[in-house]
C-alpha cells in the first residue's frame, strides 16, 4: 500500500474508511476482513518495524474489535516481535497498549490483577536480563511499577504496590552486583540504563540519599553527556531528604 511510501498517513486513513464500509452490518465477513487486515499490517511491519502509521492502524483495528481473545493475541504478537528484537521499542509500546486493553494512562485501566502485574514484571525482568542496556525494556518496567504506585491506594492494594517496588528494587540491586562479578561492568564503565532505573526506584522507595549518590556518579563518571540533568536530580534528592 502506498507503493514506495507506506508511511503515507492519508492512504492509511483511506484504508480505514474502506474497512468501516466493508464491515458495516456484515458480521460474517468482518472476522475474515479483520484477520486479513492484521496479517497485512504484520507484513508491513516486517519490512519496517518502526512504521508509526502501521502501528496506529493496528491499534485502531484491535481497539475496534475490543475482545479478550483479540487483546491476548496482541500480547502474544508483541512477544514474538520482542523475541526477534528485544530492542524493538515499537513492540514494547504496543505491548503496553495490549496489556492495558487500549486504555490510556489515567483512564480506568483493566490491568490491576495482582497476578497479571507480577507476571508482566517478571516477563520484562527476564528480557532485561538478556540485555541490560535495553532502554525500552527499562522504561517499560518503570512504567509498570510507577503505575501501581500511583493508582493503588492503601485500601485497594497499596501494600501490593509497595511490596512490588521493594522486590523490583532488590532484583535490580542484585543485577548490578552480578554485572560486576561477571566482569560485564568495570569501575570505569557502568550500565547507565540500569543505574538510571535504579535512581527512580530508590526515589520511590524514599532512599533519596543513595539515589543522590548514584546521580552524582552518573553525572561525573558514567553519563557525562547528561551531567546537568543528573546534577538536577541529585539536588532534588538532597532537598527531599
Amino acid at each position: 500500500m502506498g507503493g514506495g511510501n507506506p508511511k503515507n498517513y492519508q492512504i492509511w486513513y483511506h484504508r480505514r474508511s474502506l474497512l468501516v464500509f466493508e464491515c458495516d452490518g456484515n458480521d460474517k465477513s468482518s472476522d475474515g476482513l479483520v484477520k486479513n487486515e492484521l496479517e497485512y499490517i504484520q507484513s508491513v511491519l516486517e519490512i519496517d518495524p518502526k512504521n508509526y502509521h502501521a502501528w496506529s492502524h493496528r491499534q485502531w483495528v484491535v481497539r475496534s474489535i475490543d475482545s479478550s481473545a483479540m487483546w491476548e493475541a496482541e500480547v502474544s504478537f508483541t512477544d514474538a516481535l520482542i523475541l526477534t528484537d528485544v530492542w524493538n521499542n515499537s513492540a514494547w509500546n504496543h505491548r503496553w497498549f495490549a496489556v492495558h486493553r487500549g486504555k490510556c494512562r489515567g483512564e480506568d485501566s483493566t490491568f490491576t490483577d495482582s497476578q497479571s502485574v507480577e507476571a508482566e514484571v517478571q516477563y520484562v525482568m527476564d528480557k532485561i536480563a538478556t540485555d541490560v542496556y535495553n532502554d525500552a525494556a527499562w522504561r517499560y518496567l518503570l512504567g509498570l511499577v510507577s503505575e501501581q504506585m500511583q493508582h493503588r491506594s492503601e485500601s485497594d492494594g497499596g501494600d501490593f504496590a509497595h511490596k512490588l517496588l521493594e522486590e523490583v528494587e532488590k532484583e535490580v540491586s542484585k543485577m548490578s552486583i552480578s554485572l560486576q562479578e561477571y566482569g560485564i561492568e568495570s569501575p570505569d564503565e557502568k550500565c547507565v540504563q540500569l543505574m538510571a532505573a535504579h535512581v527512580d526506584l530508590l526515589v520511590w522507595k524514599g532512599d533519596v540519599q543513595v539515589a543522590a549518590m548514584l546521580c552524582h556518579d552518573l553525572g561525573a563518571l558514567y553519563d557525562t553527556t547528561r551531567c546537568k540533568y543528573w546534577a538536577l536530580r541529585a539536588r532534588e534528592c538532597e532537598q527531599s531528604s
